[in-house]
């Protein structure tokens, strides 16, 4: 998520913490982790690392099944633009590895 340059990290925090809560009132979370100012740890390493900068944030979401994760990333596609229509934000699925679907229990996006 990007806010205008120049955004204080409180109002980026704000921002970060409200979008984090609406992602967690759908049935599909299970575990959502917010980092503000700064991409987390390099656990992917062809994820771009950002930060630090006040105007950025960052939201993993895991879903409870595969399944999940499809529906919400779907709905989130569609409606987190109209909920928060000022930060640029992209919603997109992260996977951690190139196995069969079938394997992996809780995709991460």
């Amino acid at each position: 998520m990007w806010l205008p340059e120049g955004t204080n990290i409180n109002e980026t925090d704000r921002m970060a913490s409200s979008l984090a809560d609406y992602i967690r009132g759908h049935e599909e979370t299970e575990m959502v982790s917010t980092y503000i100012g700064r991409t987390p740890p390099r656990y992917y390493l062809s994820n771009v690392s950002f930060g630090p900068q006040s105007n950025y944030a960052q939201i993993l979401v895991k879903c409870k099944t595969s399944k999940d994760s499809k529906e919400l990333h779907a709905l989130l596609q569609d409606s987190i633009r109209q909920k928060y229509p000022e930060p640029l934000i992209k919603v997109n699925k992260f996977e951690l590895s190139p196995f069969d679907r079938s394997r992996h229990r809780s995709p991460i996006f």
